[in-house]
């Protein structure tokens, strides 16, 4: 016999188990035997085909996580989310035009259904705005109206490409521009 890992024979390895105990399957009423860690709730059918029947009975009520009928799957929520953003995002135009420039390189760029390197990039121009993440995701969450709007306001977003955006930081934005400058006035 090899040696390995083990330094106990095969014929050994389960001497020390505690013996089964004897259930009754819920489906069939057959007994089967399994052991005591596996009879503390978890086993209560004797083979799959009666777990399967056990189970189909398992909805609606007697499923554990039911909320009175509210159930929704995930397309639907997904759904609902998705119609929600539409709504928020079409309530900001014409206060956000649909087509403009690019504050910096002057190319054009839309605010809905375009590619992402079309689309309208809103800059942080001060670092103590009061919505800190991505601003889009502001107007997709926000309906506008007039408190939105001043929030909004306050933040005094910049209108940019995509390539704008992505090279010109938020923070130590005016320490960032001096050293440009500074590269690009070198002789």
């Amino acid at each position: 016999m090899p040696t390995g890992v083990y330094p106990h024979k095969p014929h050994q390895l389960f001497q020390n188990r505690s013996p089964k105990v004897k259930l009754i399957c819920k489906i069939c009423n057959k007994e089967f035997l399994v052991y005591p860690c596996h009879a503390k709730g978890r086993k209560k059918y004797c083979s799959w085909k009666c777990r399967n029947v056990g189970l189909k009975d398992w909805v609606g009520k007697k499923r554990y996580n039911y909320k009175g009928g509210l159930m929704v799957s995930y397309k639907k929520r997904l759904e609902v989310v998705r119609k929600h953003r539409k709504r928020c995002k079409d309530s900001w135009i014409g206060y956000i035009p649909l087509e403009t420039k690019c504050e910096i390189c002057g190319k054009k760029i839309f605010f809905k259904n375009h590619p992402i390197k079309e689309t309208i990039c809103f800059d942080h121009k001060n670092e103590n705005c009061c919505i800190k993440k991505n601003p889009s995701y502001f107007l997709y969450q926000k309906i506008m109206n007039k408190k939105n709007q001043k929030i909004w306001e306050s933040c005094n977003f910049g209108s940019l490409c995509h390539r704008c955006n992505s090279w010109l930081p938020t923070k130590n934005r005016k320490e960032w521009l001096r050293r440009v400058n500074k590269y690009v006035n070198r002789n």
